[in-house]
């Protein structure tokens, strides 16, 4: 196994981002792919990514994309969608 340390150096070493801000990153990634499908409940969505709660899923989606799931998955259809580069705060 890998030591915290050691795992954040590696993820350092590979994408030039520091742990927080990689994790983070594939969330937001995971979690708007997981909204593209309207099959998915919004606590199936929150479940896999994590999340203990549609709320708390919300709550970061809403901090970093200034979108709650709802209006994510809404806008969507609406074609209101931000685009990658806008919606990752660092």
């Amino acid at each position: 196994g890998m030591t915290p340390d050691q795992l954040s150096y590696t993820i350092r070493s590979l994408t030039g981002q520091p742990l927080n801000t990689f994790i983070r990153q594939w969330r937001l990634m995971r979690v708007r792919e997981l909204l593209d499908d309207d099959r998915l409940s919004y606590a199936e969505v929150a479940r896999r990514c994590g999340f203990n709660s549609v709320q708390t899923m919300s709550r970061f989606l809403d901090r970093w994309t200034k979108r709650t799931a709802y209006e994510y998955r809404v806008g969507k259809s609406n074609g209101h969608r931000l685009s990658r580069k806008q919606d990752v705060h660092s």
